[in-house]
């Protein structure tokens, strides 16, 4: 009788301890490893910039991102190279002809020249964010030097968008003046180097891109030469009007 009794009694325990586990709410707090944890464990977080909930002062000058992705696209009829991966064309054969496996051939980079219409914009904004200019400065010199067109050739021997001379050209890693994104990229470097060269003031430099750094550093500003003085009036225009063609 007395074991009767402690059967029933301890299958009434354990029905007791069962009901109140399951008992427990599913959103209360729970403490695990002695951290508090609240609600479900797998919860998406949302990620924020914190840039991006921080309001633009009123009146602040657009960042160079926003201002660059303003520049309308400048189309010119342009030849320029390409370089692609295309197969090399001497195979050995004479393992194959004898059922032997042969690797599979190997790949070479060409030169392709292109012609046609080209925008030009995005090699401006890639070489300016490259040599953090402003890119519509390098569109400015552009577009006073050459005026777009990417085979214009001067009476003193430059040559390209940005009229490179053919030694700075040279100095400058820039093999065909007249490849658009091998010009902008050489003259957008040189003028880089200008700003370095006399302070990140951009008259001297833009004289500088114009007459040459000697000169400028001889005459202590700009050289009193009347093509350069008009010609850092125009640039100077063209930058400020951040306009259409």
């Amino acid at each position: 009788m007395n074991l009767v009794r402690t059967l029933v009694l301890a299958l009434f325990l354990v029905g007791f301890a069962a009901g109140t586990a399951l008992a427990i709410p599913v959103g209360e707090d729970l403490e695990s490893s002695g951290e508090r944890l609240t609600g479900p464990l797998l919860v998406p977080v949302e990620l924020k910039d914190p840039a991006a909930d921080e309001p633009t002062p009123k009146g602040a000058a657009p960042t160079q991102a926003s201002a660059s992705s303003e520049m309308p696209p400048i189309f010119v009829q342009a030849s320029w190279v390409e370089y692609e991966r295309v197969p090399a064309t001497h195979r050995r054969r004479s393992l194959a002809s004898r059922g032997a496996q042969v690797a599979p051939a190997p790949y070479q980079t060409v030169a392709v020249r292109r012609h046609g219409k080209l925008d030009i914009t995005p090699l401006i904004l890639k070489s300016a964010r490259q040599h953090k200019v402003d890119p519509w400065l390098v569109r400015a010199i552009i577009e006073v030097e050459s005026a777009f067109r990417p085979h214009a050739r001067s009476h003193a021997g430059a040559g390209g968008l940005m009229q490179l001379m053919p030694g700075t050209a040279a100095s400058l890693g820039c093999r065909d003046v007249f490849d658009p994104e091998a010009n902008i990229a050489a003259g957008t470097r040189y003028l880089r180097m200008m700003l370095d060269r006399f302070g990140g003031r951009t008259e001297l430099a833009i004289a500088a891109y114009n007459a040459g750094p000697g000169n400028v550093s001889r005459h202590g500003g700009i050289p009193p030469f009347a093509e350069t003085r008009n010609y850092v009036v125009k640039v100077k225009k063209a930058w400020q009007r951040r306009g259409g063609r």
